[in-house]
């Protein structure tokens, strides 16, 4: 009897030691739960909060400078590597890019990643779009060292990038609506232009030759007038006629002569050379008379040399109203220099 009663006694005791180390064990596992589910702690000092999403999600929070002071993960795909996430160096970017490193590790991400950044808060009230901007090209940057394509999404602008689009749209039509309206308009007077000027073209005038104009109004002092039209003096020197006015009221009748490129070595060649003959001629110098001169209302009267003691008249030009001098009387003396009907111009054909 005493041997049954010690047995019941022993299976009694071993049911409550079996009990006591379950309840232990259910204790356990509460304390563990408990553990698990203790909130994220905001540091104090933080001036922005960034959010990044790839399937993992997780807030940044940084301070000032822009350094990492916590991160929060938001999901458990989030909190089952946010503790190997490197913080050595915790400037955001470097960051950022360990966290698409593991990310691809863990195979979340395969070959391709859809990846957003958005700022939900700002104490500083500073500007964050140059962080996100950052955090773009650094995901970007550990994308190409990971072989993975990454389409990289900042929250919030893709609304204005809509307006934009919105607005574009809008700009364009109205554009296209004012061009339509004026290409209509335009091809309506050009239609009525062109009835119109059917008429005119029957009556319009031929263009008329350049007119003479007052040489005292017109002729411009200080400017070199030069014929294109040279002669060779000999078989070195090519020569040009042309008249320059002072302000002293003396004509300065030119022989502008040319030499073959490499006659003188101090010679400039940094013009346009007259080519004659299939030869390069460029300016060597100028052979200069001053003479007397008078100003009518029509002409310009070049007299005898201011050596000369006899008055007599060597050569009368007129200016027309395209600029040019034409010679209209040379005496035999000046022959040589000028030409009947000659005409001489500012531009000369061998300067640049």
């Amino acid at each position: 009897m005493k041997k049954i009663l010690a047995l019941l006694m022993a299976i009694t005791l071993l049911f409550s030691l079996c009990a006591c180390k379950k309840d232990s064990g259910a204790l356990s596992n509460n304390e563990s739960d408990v553990t698990e589910t203790v909130e994220f702690v905001k540091p104090e000092n933080y001036a922005s909060v960034v959010v990044m999403k790839i399937n993992p999600e997780f807030e940044l929070y940084l301070d000032d400078s822009n350094s990492v002071l916590a991160i929060n993960a938001l999901n458990a795909d989030a909190k089952s590597f946010k503790d190997q996430i490197d913080l050595t160096d915790k400037g955001f970017e470097k960051v950022i890019r360990s966290i698409l490193a593991l990310s691809c590790e863990k195979g979340f991400v395969k070959a391709a990643a859809d990846i957003s950044f958005e700022a939900t808060a700002n104490k500083a009230a500073a500007d964050v779009s140059d962080v996100l901007s950052k955090a773009s090209a650094a995901v970007k940057g550990e994308a190409i060292n990971l072989n993975i394509t990454v389409n990289v999404t900042i929250v919030g602008e893709e609304k204005e990038e809509t307006s934009s689009k919105q607005e574009t749209s809008s700009k364009q039509e109205t554009s296209s609506k004012q061009e339509t309206s004026s290409k209509q308009e335009t091809s309506s007077n050009q239609e009525t232009s062109s009835t119109q000027d059917t008429s005119k073209t029957e009556t319009t005038p031929a263009p008329t030759a350049p007119t003479v104009v007052n040489p005292k109004t017109h002729l411009k002092k200080g400017e070199e007038y030069v014929s294109k039209n040279v002669w060779r003096e000999d078989d070195t020197y090519l020569a040009a006629g042309g008249v320059c006015v002072d302000d002293d009221e003396i004509i300065i009748l030119l022989t502008a002569n040319f030499a073959p490129e490499g006659h003188d070595p101090n010679m400039s060649t940094d013009r346009t050379p007259m080519v004659y003959e299939g030869k390069n001629y460029y300016r060597y110098g100028a052979g200069q008379t001053p003479c007397y001169y008078e100003l009518t209302d029509t002409e310009i009267i070049i007299k005898n040399t201011v050596w000369s003691e006899e008055e007599k008249t060597t050569a009368k030009l007129v200016i027309l109203s395209d600029g040019t001098l034409k010679v209209t009387y040379v005496d035999a003396d000046e022959n040589r220099r000028f030409k009947v009907g000659e005409i001489l111009s500012i531009e000369w054909n061998y300067l640049k």
